[in-house]
């Protein structure tokens, strides 16, 4: 049996994303194959791109400029087009696993990770780049940064495997728009604008795992997730590559990014069942879709150790997750093999 070789893993923040990873990574290799076609999993994420977006504009203001990439520190993108960005970002990460890309040699990590930025914004349509800031500011700024990208430069070729034979990779990310909004959301917002942004190389064998609350659920568990807890400062940034269960969103941005999101209208308007239909690239896309319904919180508990787990909750979680899967996997199967 062959694996679905790329999984959007999708919700609103605080949904329950990381928590399902958790939970499958606990599986045998066996079970993961036979009941959820999932092969041994590599992970992409944008968060720590974001997170770093922040640390700049942070570093930024103790050189006294003005934020880059965010209007305040607890608000939304300057430009929208910034979220095209991180889909640019992403492909390029893609074409790294599947190319088993090499480490390469550089003299700075922030330098590295800046130009990234600025060759990423510039194919989004923006046109002001870090490296166009003063000398001085760019050379405090690299400085600054550099331990935090070199951590993150590492982690990103560490963890590309010599073969993607037999992997699947989850490439986890949240999208939406302004709450009250009406549907279509407006371009780069929601998922329809980021799929297709994503590369023709992600989307032909690409399948999505949504993890389904309302939005005010997602707030109330983006506010428990803060609280539990507010994150180390020293923590290794390139860690969070695999794994971040504790970030919290701040409430303008889940109400402004993130107070709906456009999963429901897109499957309720394509073609297909249990479908997302995307025209990129010359093309169009059929994404099969896996809705997890978790309204009923059946994730919260993995946030907890392994061993600790309910018996009852394990069962249950693999229950809704079959469920899920059920359909999307006849879907793929008959669209990508």
């Amino acid at each position: 049996m062959s694996s679905v070789k790329t999984i959007l893993l999708n919700a609103l923040p605080a949904s329950g994303k990381s928590e399902v990873r958790k939970f499958l990574r606990s599986l045998s290799a066996e079970e993961q194959l036979k009941s959820f076609m999932i092969g041994e999993s590599v992970q992409l994420d944008d968060f720590p791109y974001v997170d770093m977006m922040k640390k700049i504009d942070a570093h930024l203001q103790t050189l006294g400029c003005d934020n880059f990439f965010f209007s305040l520190p607890d608000r939304t993108f300057k430009s929208g087009l910034d979220w095209v960005t991180l889909n640019i970002l992403i492909n390029q990460d893609y074409d790294d696993l599947i190319n088993a890309a090499k480490k390469p040699e550089i003299v700075s990590a922030s330098r590295w990770m800046f130009e990234r930025y600025d060759n990423a914004r510039r194919k989004a349509g923006l046109s002001t780049f870090l490296c166009d800031l003063p000398a001085r500011v760019m050379w405090g700024l690299q400085d600054l940064m550099e331990d935090m990208c070199r951590s993150f430069f590492e982690e990103k070729y560490r963890n590309i495997p010599e073969s993607m034979e037999g992997k699947t990779v989850f490439i986890e990310f949240a999208r939406g728009g302004p709450h009250g909004s009406s549907f279509p959301l407006k371009y780069p917002l929601g998922y329809a604008a980021t799929y297709a942004t994503l590369s023709d190389a992600i989307l032909k064998d690409a399948a999505v795992l949504y993890i389904w609350v309302t939005p005010e659920m997602s707030r109330a568990k983006n506010i428990a997730r803060g609280q539990e807890n507010p994150g180390d400062p020293a923590a290794n940034i390139g860690a969070k590559i695999t794994l971040s269960l504790n970030h919290s969103v701040p409430e303008f941005v889940m109400y402004n990014d993130y107070g709906c999101d456009d999963m429901e209208y897109l499957l309720s308007v394509s073609d297909k069942p249990n479908t997302v239909k995307i025209d990129a690239h010359g093309k169009t896309y059929y994404l099969p879709v896996a809705r997890f319904d978790n309204r009923e919180d059946y994730t919260t508990f993995c946030r907890g150790e392994t061993a600790k787990w309910d018996p009852e909750n394990v069962k249950k979680i693999r229950e809704q997750l079959g469920k899920a899967f059920a359909g999307l996997i006849e879907q793929y199967k008959a669209i990508h093999q």
